[in-house]
């Protein structure tokens, strides 16, 4: 079930967040702009009847907020989440392949050929955005987004033995 977090032609998403969301100081501003999508995602991975896919075009950006989100809710520590935010990033840096980028000039999305990432480079992209990340650890609330039973079964599916 298709759930995207933003509206990618929303003006006010693009200037706050844009051109694209890497970054976990963007994470707030796109729940509150976007806070019925961010919902609906979190609400598709509680309700899925089977194992779920979590994904954007770079695998490491909406991927990654989705993917805190998520372990915050089930209880993770804060260093767990910033070990699982850091592992995909610098994995989505390895990838070589296609993706999508925002062209703001020409207000318009454009495919793009991603190259590999050099490790000390994704290690200094991580070290930046580590403070932002710890920032919103400190201030998310799943509860904002779900009702009680979603936050049960999120913490279910990925907590030993349920809740």
């Amino acid at each position: 079930m298709p759930a995207p977090t933003e509206d990618p032609e929303d003006a006010e998403f693009l200037r706050v967040c844009g051109p694209y969301l890497d970054h976990p100081r963007s994470w707030t501003d796109n729940a509150r702009l976007a806070p019925a999508r961010i919902g609906a995602a979190l609400r598709a991975i509680a309700r899925a009847d089977e194992a779920v896919l979590v994904h954007c075009a770079g695998g490491r950006d909406r991927t990654g907020m989705i993917s805190a989100m998520v372990l915050h809710i089930a209880g993770a520590t804060d260093e767990a989440i910033i070990e699982d935010y850091a592992t995909g990033w610098r994995g989505a840096g390895t990838y070589s392949g296609h993706g999508w980028v925002y062209d703001p000039d020409g207000e318009t999305w454009r495919r793009n050929r991603h190259e590999p990432t050099e490790a000390d480079v994704l290690d200094r992209q991580v070290a930046d955005r580590v403070p932002a990340l710890r920032e919103w650890i400190a201030t998310f609330d799943g509860a904002a987004f779900l009702e009680a039973a979603d936050i049960l079964a999120i913490r279910s599916r990925l907590t030993p033995g349920g809740a």
